[in-house]
């Protein structure tokens, strides 16, 4: 059986709400999904709205920690949630659409034996990986959210998301860090970040001003990074909170509820991110985009079963929230 001692907290960018809606009861989603419905939604070449995707490291080269500004700290270790268990069996169906796996356990025998399958299809792919990763999920453009780019993050497939939230920080926050050791891990990263902003710059101290550090320090770096194909900054303070990966059928009852709200205001997104060998990026992805998938259709084809929307609006309505939301927000044309 595969083991870690680590595992992070997932979430899908569908479901980052879900404590807020947690006292309103929304109309049931169906028992189960029009498969005409499931077939289509598969279809779409998604734009994932939101992940962690790293950089191609070739051997010998320094991992990649440039995926997250405010990862987990290390002694934050949580027990998992049932879904981002190491030996759950959903990641069996992951290895099977992604490398081909053959077995229908998790054995440390069988476990070494992914492992070089994915080695190797990653000696095959090169630089091409990550995109190769994207074409199995069904994912079209993936919104990197990354401290920079990187080998193998191509902007036809990955398009850049930095963090600026170092920028909101240039005082001194020692009050801040003594908070608790989280604040004080994640400050300590931002004044890190912050420095390297201060350094592109060419400023080697905090201005004296507001006016002088907007001009000499933020405005610049976000010039820079309009350059560098930025298509949105992120600010991870916004949502410093606990949240999890829900089953499909929990999501789609959340889901449901959006839907009647604002259907043009859904982003798909995976939130995938680095873990172990076994249940890397790739797995996540996977796991993310099926349960979104999966949720999708339930919701939709509740709304068409009780008579709030019909067969073609419910097609509509998927398109939008898989791909076409985020094309319009952020300007991506067809491939």
């Amino acid at each position: 059986m595969i083991t870690t001692s680590r595992a992070r907290a997932l979430t899908v960018a569908l479901a980052l709400c879900l404590a807020a809606l947690s006292s309103t009861v929304p109309p049931s989603s169906a028992q189960s999904a029009d498969p005409s419905l499931v077939l289509e939604i598969n279809r779409i070449r998604a734009i994932d709205n939101h992940a962690h995707v790293p950089k191609v490291v070739a051997a010998g080269e320094r991992a990649d920690d440039e995926f997250d500004a405010l990862p987990c700290p290390p002694e934050a270790d949580a027990a998992p949630f049932a879904r981002t268990r190491a030996d759950n069996p959903e990641y069996v169906g992951a290895w099977r659409a992604l490398y081909g796996y053959e077995h229908a356990d998790m054995s440390e025998a069988h476990a070494r034996e992914l492992l070089e399958r994915k080695r190797r299809v990653m000696r095959e792919q090169g630089d091409n990986y990550p995109a190769w990763v994207l074409d199995k999920l069904g994912i079209e453009v993936t919104l990197a959210n990354r401290i920079a780019m990187g080998r193998g993050l191509d902007n036809a497939r990955f398009r850049w998301v930095p963090y600026d939230d170092a920028l909101l920080f240039p005082l001194d926050n020692s009050a801040l860090k003594r908070a608790n050791p989280n604040r004080a891990f994640f400050f300590g990263r931002e004044e890190s970040l912050r420095k390297r902003y201060f350094n592109d710059s060419n400023v080697a101290r905090l201005p004296s001003t507001l006016a002088e550090y907007l001009a000499r320090v933020v405005t610049p770096t976000l010039e820079r990074e309009r350059r560098g194909g930025a298509v949105a900054i992120k600010f991870e303070a916004a949502y410093l909170a606990q949240t999890f990966l829900v089953s499909p059928r929990e999501l789609s009852e959340v889901l449901r509820y959006w839907l009647t709200l604002y259907p043009d205001k859904i982003l798909f997104g995976t939130d995938t991110y680095p873990g172990t060998p076994e249940v890397d990026w790739e797995e996540v992805g996977w796991q993310a985009t099926t349960s979104s998938r999966q949720a999708l259709a339930l919701a939709l084809s509740g709304m068409v079963r009780d008579g709030e929307i019909t067969r073609e609006r419910a097609s509509e309505i998927a398109r939008g929230v898989m791909r076409e939301n985020a094309a319009k927000l952020y300007r991506i044309g067809a491939r």
